[in-house]
C-alpha cells in the first residue's frame, strides 16, 4: 500500500488451530479478501479520489455468494478485533458462521504503518462454502479432445462419379 494507489487481492490457504490432546493442529481452508486504496484509477476525466470502503467489500462478497447459488446469508453486526467498531459484520449462512468482514481498526492500521485510508478485509470459511455449493451447478470435466458426434466411413469404387454418391450423403 505504500507503493500502489489501490490493491484488491484474495488468497486461499490453511489456517492452523491447535487441538487439545492432538499433536497436529486442525487446518481448515480459508478465503481471504483485501480491498484498499482508490476505487477507480486516476483519470484526466475524473479525480478518482474515492477509496474502497466496507460497502465495496460487502458487494464483492454478496456477488460471490450469489454466483455460488447460496441462499440464506445474514449479516450481523460484530465488534471483534481486528475490525473497526461499527464497520464490521459476522457473515452467517444457515445459522453457522461463514466468516467475517469489515474495515481494519485504525489502531492496528497505524501499528503496521499503513497509509491513512480504509483497509477492508474479509475471511470466509472455504471448507463450508465448498460443502454447501449446490450440486446442480458443479463443473463437469472438459475433455482434451474435441467432441465427435458422428463418425461415418463409406467405401466406394474409385471409378464411381461423385455426383452419383452425393445424393445419398445428403439424405
Amino acid at each position: 500500500l505504500r507503493f500502489l494507489d489501490k490493491i484488491a487481492i484474495f488468497e486461499v490457504g490453511s489456517v492452523f488451530h491447535p487441538q487439545k490432546d492432538k499433536k497436529l493442529p486442525d487446518e481448515p481452508q480459508r478465503l481471504s479478501l483485501l480491498l484498499s486504496g482508490l476505487r477507480d484509477s486516476k483519470s484526466w476525466l475524473d479525480s478518482g479520489e474515492e477509496n474502497y470502503n466496507f460497502f465495496d467489500l460487502k458487494g464483492v462478497i454478496e456477488s460471490f455468494i450469489k454466483n455460488l447459488h447460496l441462499d440464506g446469508v445474514e449479516w450481523k453486526k460484530s465488534r471483534d478485533l481486528p475490525f473497526h467498531p461499527g464497520r464490521s459484520v459476522e457473515i452467517m449462512l444457515n445459522e453457522k458462521i461463514l466468516g467475517f468482514a469489515g474495515e481494519l481498526h485504525p489502531k492496528i492500521r497505524k501499528s503496521f504503518e499503513i497509509p491513512e485510508q480504509p483497509v477492508c478485509i474479509a475471511e470466509l470459511n472455504l471448507d463450508m462454502l465448498i460443502e454447501l455449493v449446490v450440486q446442480d451447478y458443479q463443473m463437469e470435466f472438459i475433455s482434451n479432445y474435441s467432441p465427435i458426434f458422428e463418425d461415418l466411413s463409406i467405401v466406394v469404387d474409385s471409378a464411381l462419379p461423385v455426383d452419383v454418391v452425393t445424393p445419398f450423403i445428403l439424405e
